[in-house]
């Protein structure tokens, strides 16, 4: 008698056709990756005044289907990377490697570390 967790070797090449053949499915990637690259442009209409909300309802009237919260996302990944970019620039100019010593001082605490090579 065969157990109910067990598939046949049939049963494994029917699947494997079935995966193999199915077509490309237009996923929320292809939406986002099409926003990635208007992120400047989102920025921009932000910066004008408009929310995330607003700004997907004019795409929307015009036909241009990028939904809110991939926008409101992408505008967020912006302003993460914009703060990363500030504070490495922060840091740049406050701490970095002391090569005559060998430590790196890290600004936000100020402490030392030591360098060892082998």
């Amino acid at each position: 008698m065969k157990d109910k967790n067990q598939l046949s070797s049939e049963q494994i090449s029917a699947a494997k056709t079935i995966l193999k053949n199915l077509p490309l499915k237009k996923s929320k990637d292809v939406k986002y990756q099409s926003a990635m690259r208007l992120k400047k442009d989102f920025q921009r209409t932000k910066e004008k005044g408009y929310t995330p909300k607003e700004i997907g309802k004019f795409l929307k009237e015009a036909g241009i289907n990028i939904p809110t919260y991939i926008i409101a996302s992408v505008l967020r990944e912006m302003k993460i990377s914009e703060e990363k970019t500030a504070l490495t620039e922060a840091s740049d100019s406050q701490g970095g490697i002391d090569q005559n010593k060998k430590s790196i001082v890290l600004p936000w605490n100020q402490i030392t570390c030591r360098i060892f090579s082998w």
